[in-house]
């Protein structure tokens, strides 16, 4: 990793802000995006390295110094004991984790890490991230391996104008980047054009309407409290969604769980969110089933689903972009469009005064602690909802603190309230969500009044099961405004014959959302394009060479070359598919679904003693995986090893019982083994769990009439 000139890439360096916005400048020195990353010297280095020592499973990681360096010693890629020295800090508070520099460009972030909070909150102390999982050295959630390289797991929201430079046909990283930390660029873009329009009145810069910058995140309703009022309303309502939308496309990127759709390059020029990355929806198994954060999942996804989004709050109104602290302490930022003299009282929250209970953020913002040490709120900004925890067993708000008395007495105590206030209970996205019924998924996709990220994940729940009824009602969605609701409406097509899927996906194949287009190429990727007329074969090879690009653009990460294998599977590229998968088994050879889907390439191209050798390997590696054994299962019926094959289905099924596809298959093994009987109650109980699964429905009725009909015979 090297610094380079800022000009390659239009970047001038944070230190050239200074000089016109210092206040700004000194507001951001020693926040947490300064802190992002640091050369590893006196003080950025909190850890003790006074030959300090972690120790766990028997053997103990080390920390000292060599001079005026830092070191750790500890278990390398072999699980031998190696010394290292510390180039980097990554982070400050409240943990600080130490990059390690590797061959071929790597760099490796331990999971050895340093608690930066207070003694008094159990701080100033080595601890492990894995929270005491032992992890083997030739595991993939080692510290050496693919899931803690820097280079592409955490660089690019780190530091400033990086350019990640791999190649992948030699598995290496030259990375550079302008800041090492994240820099006045990293939110308002390449500044070499502002710098211009600042310093030359004559420059071509100096007559823009942007001021020669490339993205102008400043924009953000103002909220004003009419007296009498118990909330703030946006008095700036001609504010474009576009302009208020700016923030999010800035600050999303780095606070969002997504997948990366450009490269790091692209990335300079600042697109809009739905241009370079794909979010993830509010649904499991990231997030709870009412939307609530489960995996590490940031805060823009939670935030799309919040009131205040819908009402043109944006990061700013609560964080100050440069220091990011709030804008005040405790209730007082809430205050800011919140009357305190109607909710900062106990009328409203049911709290002592002063109490953790009366804090605004403790009851609409629970925490949830990822790396063991940082909480981090969900900013969803919900209304606790304790009778759901009751249903459908995901946490809420009360349960913090009253986690002994349970969500049960919670929910009474709630309903309590409500019927004294005389209040209804609120309506909420999740009443629906968190259903599994077809039609209040429908519903909530249909009501334009609820949040375009809930109305998505309603839709790509819906496609994660499709029927003939569903796939025809997510086609009204195509012309949604909102791009997350056009993508998940796609979701389940490829259950459509691909010649009609060509006339249902085609208007989305120029669809002005990166994302959304992205979702539409695969589906479309069994076309063959040779048959088409003109315009329609010239869109669709557009497409596809834009797919390949996009999954090409970070081919180190083992599920984009999973992605662009069965992408030429179904462009009947079998040797690109092969090489794909093969890739994706380099940069982590225990990626499961690589296995699984070179196992079935090897079965379309009739290599079976392959695929067997494949399966067995993945079988050898997750020998609990549902897929691993639904796969295996299907190799040996094909090998006519059938009561081998039925042990594999029935194994799956048991490791994954409300999958529509493995208790299907399952059931027809166990009626052709002539167990007509437990094939039947396996069919009931999934009819039971999927009522609009025409498929097992079907196959229930048949398997009830031949059991009868078996039965008259005799």
């Amino acid at each position: 990793m090297q610094r380079v000139q800022a000009s390659s890439a239009d970047f001038v360096g944070g230190a050239a802000c200074a000089g016109c916005h210092r206040a700004q400048y000194e507001s951001w020195r020693g926040s947490h995006h300064d802190l992002a990353m640091q050369p590893a010297d006196d003080p950025a280095v909190l850890g003790d390295f006074e030959n300090a020592a972690l120790r766990r499973f028997g053997g103990a990681t080390r920390f000292f110094r060599r001079g005026e360096e830092y070191w750790v010693e500890t278990d390398n890629a072999q699980g031998k004991p190696e010394a290292f020295k510390i180039e980097y800090t990554f982070g400050a508070y409240p943990l600080q984790q130490y990059l390690v520099a590797f061959p071929s460009g790597r760099y490796q972030a331990l999971t050895a890490a340093w608690d930066s909070r207070p003694k008094a909150q159990g701080g100033q102390r080595w601890f492990d991230l894995q929270a005491g999982e032992r992890v083997r050295h030739d595991d993939p959630l080692h510290w050496t391996g693919p899931y803690y390289n820097w280079n592409s797991r955490c660089a690019e929201c780190h530091s400033t104008g990086l350019r990640k430079n791999y190649d992948a046909a030699q598995g290496t990283y030259a990375t550079t980047w302008t800041d090492i930390d994240v820099a006045c660029e990293a939110c308002h873009g390449a500044g070499s054009e502002h710098v211009k329009w600042a310093k030359d009145p004559n420059s071509a810069a100096a007559t823009s309407a942007d001021k020669g910058l490339v993205i102008d995140v400043a924009a953000k309703a103002k909220f004003s409290r009419a007296p009498g009022v118990a909330t703030a309303q946006a008095t700036n309502a001609s504010l474009s969604t576009a302009q208020s939308s700016r923030q999010l496309d800035a600050c999303g990127p780095c606070h969002s769980r997504r997948q990366v759709l450009v490269s790091s390059e692209q990335k300079f020029r600042m697109p809009a969110y739905h241009q370079a990355y794909s979010l993830s929806l509010p649904m499991p198994p990231t997030y709870h089933a009412d939307g609530q954060i489960l995996d590490e999942d940031y805060e823009l996804g939670s935030f799309l689903q919040s009131k205040m989004h819908a009402r043109g709050v944006v990061c700013s109104n609560c964080h100050d972009p440069h220091s990011l602290k709030l804008r005040a302490t405790d209730n007082d930022v809430c205050a800011q469009c919140h009357d305190p003299g109607v909710f900062d009282r106990a009328a409203h929250h049911h709290h002592a005064a002063g109490s953790k209970g009366a804090e605004c953020a403790n009851c609409h913002m629970p925490v949830t602690t990822y790396m063991v040490v940082d909480d981090r709120r969900d900013h969803s900004i919900r209304i606790p909802r304790p009778d759901l925890s009751v249903k459908y067993g995901m946490p809420n708000a009360c349960g913090q603190c009253h986690a002994k008395q349970g969500p049960k007495w919670a929910a009474a105590r709630v309903e309590d309230w409500r019927r004294s206030a005389d209040k209804e209970v609120a309506r909420h996205f999740s009443d629906l969500l968190t259903s599994a019924d077809d039609a209040a998924w429908l519903q909530l996709a249909a009501d334009s009044t609820m949040p375009g990220i809930a109305r998505a994940a309603a839709l790509s729940s819906l496609g994660q099961r499709p029927s003939s009824n569903t796939l025809h009602e997510s086609r009204r969605y195509f012309s949604d405004s909102d791009p997350l609701v056009r993508r998940a409406a796609t979701e389940g097509f490829e259950a459509v014959d691909p010649a009609q899927r060509l006339q249902m996906l085609r208007p989305l194949a120029g669809d002005p959302s990166k994302s959304v287009r992205m979702q539409v190429a695969p589906l479309l990727s069994a076309i063959d394009t040779g048959g088409l007329a003109a315009e329609q074969r010239t869109q669709l090879v557009a497409l596809f060479s834009e797919y390949v690009a996009s999954m090409r653009a970070n081919a180190d990460m083992p599920g984009n070359l999973v992605n662009l294998g069965l992408f030429y599977v179904n462009r009947r590229e079998a040797a690109l598919a092969e090489s794909a998968y093969r890739d994706a088994l380099r940069l982590d050879r225990q990626f499961i679904p690589a296995y699984l889907n070179l196992a079935d390439l090897y079965r379309q191209l009739q290599r079976e003693g392959d695929a067997r050798v494949t399966l067995d390997q993945a079988l050898d590696l997750a020998p609990d995986a549902a897929a691993v054994h639904y796969a295996m299962g299907l190799q040996q019926v094909r090998s006519r090893e059938y009561d081998e094959a039925l042990k594999h289905l029935k194994r799956a099924h048991e490791l994954s019982p409300s999958d529509v596809t493995y208790g299907y298959v399952y059931a027809v093994a166990l009626f052709e083994k002539n167990s007509p009987d437990r094939a039947i109650d396996v069919l009931k109980r999934l009819s039971a769990q999927h009522p609009e699964n025409d498929r097992v429905a079907q196959a229930l009725s048949d398997f009830l009439d031949r059991r009868g009909r078996s039965a008259r015979k005799r």
